[in-house]
């Protein structure tokens, strides 16, 4: 099966709805994630709304920036932790 099918396919674990359901294909686009990142800055990854907000989109940013190899690939697996730690957190308080 092809890689751009699979976001079109019906998931038990989503509600039987695909994952292009649920997020917009185009809000994970390079260009969007790298302009979000951009935009938040540092923030992005220490905000708790900014994590809680945008933690869709902060997995699909890590996972691009990993699959790439762009960077310091024990940084942005350190820097993944940390935000999903934070979001876990976020996740208790509310």
């Amino acid at each position: 099966m092809q890689p751009s099918l699979l976001i079109h396919i019906f998931l038990n674990g989503f509600c039987n709805k695909s994952l292009s359901q649920l997020v917009s294909p185009e809000k994970v686009s390079p260009r969007e994630l790298e302009k979000l990142e951009y935009l938040a800055g540092p923030a992005l990854y220490t905000s708790h709304a900014w994590i809680w907000k945008e933690c869709i989109r902060l997995l699909a940013l890590g996972g691009f920036k990993i699959g790439i190899g762009r960077g310091d690939l024990n940084a942005l697996y350190k820097q993944q932790e940390n935000w999903m730690t934070k979001l876990g957190f976020t996740v208790e308080m509310n």
